[in-house]
């Protein structure tokens, strides 16, 4: 019986997203962009769109019986090794045609099912080890499409961008030692709210392209009226836009033929590379990227050279997802987004606009989000007007700052400022370390329990949880040797292997806020709003939270470690600042409370978030230091509490610093931070930058 194919949405047919189509076509047509990343919100056609794009792509000739798939007139370096030994012999090759592959990752594909194993029937019936093919030889000359990349396991992420780069994939295991050609096209969806895909990673993506929800009203209304008329009768639908498709698929064939004839001058080349410069990317992977992309572009447009266009378009998708000068100036990067932000004057040359100036039709039109560029000034303005007035806290500051120094301001109550966006999805632990037993979403940990995600197998019997599928094949090449009982296959005890399994598990977020007079209205304001995000993302995340304020010559628990966010976010509110600074206090109460935590319950692990300006002005004399108000002995033992922190492997930290820039800073903060090994950073710069990844490097990595 033919197996049921669910009808596809026609390429053409879908409104707008145009920069998202061009990037899909300008992979096909040259390998060398080596994938698509597309970033945005659920229900944007991320998916549709590349699945439409198989459907609209010819077909191609293949080898007969080749289970790669290879290219009968390719060269004989990047042939499978059936193919070259045909070759080889002089013999020749029976062909066929087929539609170019599309093949979908599952959500729950392990290692086995991506990169290929041993072939286990084979095995067992005649005791010989044959490779059985995974998706990355199902997906030769064709697409691999990853749903939710940024939720899939980082080694299986790692493994398809090494295919996807070197277009082979190498297996060396259970006795099969293979390489093979698989060269695709790489296309990821992700939704940003669901956490960012590591920098590593990213970079590894050729072109990435961000996808909003259509605003204009009419072209709402038009995509209602399209998907109406394709649910009711898809065939009729497709009929209407047969025209369409073909015209566009005899575009992109043309293309394809005409790509290694388009040309790039040393003029070109000189202004990419500035532009790559300029923007401070890492490495000299968008250089070429943006040279493949350009001559793509030219391809499409059937042009024998590239222009200065082609050139910017390739730009604008090729190096949003890896600024890092711009970036690290303040240039706000937004969810969902991936735009070109203006670069320096050296490159005016190719960032000028020049639409006016071309009568052709570019792929792109003005209306485009690939030619909007950031105004970081609107956007700061924007900023501006939905935080209080600098000078009402200022005011406010000025009326304490007599006191703050000498650290005995009043205790005065401040509001919760706007949360601070920081994405936390690399707050993890080392999952090398420890195992635990619990559920929650943050953090991935081993696990003894039968749930939870089977990653690997091991010999090592770390449990009674057997891994049947590796246990079979460490056994399946010894069974024409060994004696015949009444079970189909002998299994010995040296063949058994024994599942890994991974968890998400629990957080306990232990906030220890600076309560002190030196933080004054407009920085406590602040620090409240980056601790209400925190406490949102907790509330996700299905994280416990823990409140402990220092303040005076003492710490105190506000809030034990609790699931009510309701009651932290009460807490906070109530919560006055006023009085000297013992960050020993606060660091000592934080670690009674980790340790308490990870010893007495197996659900949980411990994550400390200090919030200070770093001046302390008091100490606690608890290591018998007699610290009293002498500034050596009281960070003296500030560093010795945090380099405790820091030898503790189960403990991660995070130190925001909440000292002002307009004051002369002394950097405290930081230096705890080292101490602890704490992730370090600046609220000001958080807030100014409305930050892309407060915490986007990787702790405990």
């Amino acid at each position: 019986m033919k197996e049921f194919t669910p009808p596809i949405f026609p390429f053409t047919a879908i409104v707008n997203q145009k920069a998202l189509k061009l990037a899909l076509i300008i992979g096909i047509i040259h390998p060398g962009v080596m994938g698509v990343l597309i970033r945005g919100q659920k229900g944007t056609a991320k998916s549709t769109a590349v699945r439409a794009l198989s459907n609209l792509l010819p077909k191609i000739k293949v080898v007969s019986n080749c289970i790669y798939g290879c290219d009968p007139d390719a060269p004989l370096q990047i042939l499978c090794r059936d193919c070259r030994k045909i070759i080889l012999e002089g013999a020749t090759f029976d062909t066929d045609f087929i539609k170019v592959p599309f093949v979908t990752l599952p959500v729950n594909a392990t290692e086995d099912n991506l990169a290929g194993s041993i072939d286990l029937e084979h095995a067992i019936k005649s005791g010989q080890t044959n490779f059985l093919a995974g998706l990355l030889a199902k997906a030769h000359r064709g697409i691999l499409y990853v749903d939710e990349i940024n939720l899939l396991d980082d080694h299986l992420v790692d493994l398809i961008l090494d295919a996807a780069g070197g277009g082979i994939n190498i297996v060396e295991r259970e006795g099969v030692s293979i390489s093979h050609p698989s060269r695709f096209l790489l296309a990821g969806t992700m939704n940003p709210e669901e956490g960012e895909l590591s920098p590593q990673f990213l970079d590894r993506f050729g072109l990435c392209i961000g996808v909003d929800e259509v605003e204009d009203l009419s072209q709402r209304v038009e995509i209602i009226k399209r998907r109406e008329a394709f649910e009711k009768d898809p065939l009729l639908f497709h009929e209407k836009w047969q025209a369409e498709e073909k015209k566009e698929a005899i575009r992109i064939k043309n293309a394809v033929h005409l790509v290694d004839s388009v040309q790039t001058n040393g003029y070109q080349h000189k202004n990419i590379a500035m532009i790559c410069k300029d923007a401070g990317v890492a490495g000299h992977r968008a250089d070429i990227v943006i040279d493949n992309a350009s001559k793509a572009i030219a391809a499409y447009m059937e042009r024998h050279e590239v222009d200065d266009r082609d050139i910017r378009l390739a730009a604008s998708m090729a190096l949003p997802h890896r600024f890092r000068k711009i970036l690290e100036n303040g240039m706000p990067r937004q969810e969902g987004k991936c735009r070109m932000p203006k670069i320096g004057n050296k490159s005016a040359g190719i960032m000028q606009d020049t639409e006016e100036s071309q009568e052709e039709s570019h792929p792109l039109d003005k209306k485009t989000d690939l030619h909007k560029t950031d105004d970081r000034k609107a956007q700061l303005n924007l900023y501006r007007q939905n935080t209080p007035s600098d000078d009402h806290d200022n005011n406010a500051d000025k009326k304490n700052e007599v006191s703050r120094a000498s650290g005995m301001a009043e205790n005065r109550i401040y509001e919760i400022g706007k949360p601070v966006t920081i994405a936390t999805r690399d707050i993890c632990h080392d999952r090398r370390i420890i195992s635990r037993n619990s559920g929650g979403r943050r953090n991935r940990s081993k696990t003894m329990l039968k749930k939870g995600r089977y990653v690997r197998s091991t010999m090592n019997r770390i449990s009674n949880d057997i891994a049947l599928d590796a246990t079979l094949r460490a056994a399946a090449p010894y069974q024409t040797l060994r004696q015949k009982g009444p079970m189909s296959i002998n299994i010995e005890p040296q063949d058994l292997r024994h599942k890994i399994r991974e968890r998400k598990i629990c957080t306990l977020l232990i906030f220890i806020v600076d309560a002190s007079g030196s933080m004054g209205a407009r920085l406590m304001t602040e620090a409240k709003g980056a601790i209400m995000f925190l406490l949102m993302e907790a509330y996700q995340k299905r994280d416990r939270v823990c409140m402990i304020a220092f303040k005076d010559d003492r710490s105190e628990l506000l809030l034990p470690p609790t699931d009510s966010i309701e009651l932290a976010k009460k807490k906070l509110e109530d919560l006055p600042s006023g009085g000297k600074t013992p960050i020993a206090a606060g660091l000592l109460q934080g670690c009674l409370v980790a340790d308490k935590c990870f010893h007495s319950s197996k659900n949980l692990l411990p994550l400390l978030i200090l919030i200070t300006d770093g001046r302390a002005n008091i100490g606690t004399d608890s290591l018998g230091l007699k610290t009293g108000t002498n500034v050596f002995h009281i960070f003296r033992e500030i560093f010795i509490l945090a380099d405790h922190i820091h030898q503790k492997p189960y403990l991660k930290s995070l130190v925001l610093d909440t000292e002002e820039k307009s004051s002369i800073r002394l950097g405290r903060a930081k230096e705890i931070a080292e101490y602890m090994g704490a992730k370090y950073m600046i609220l000001n710069e958080i807030q100014s930058q409305n930050i892309y990844g407060a915490v986007c490097t990787q702790l405990g990595r």
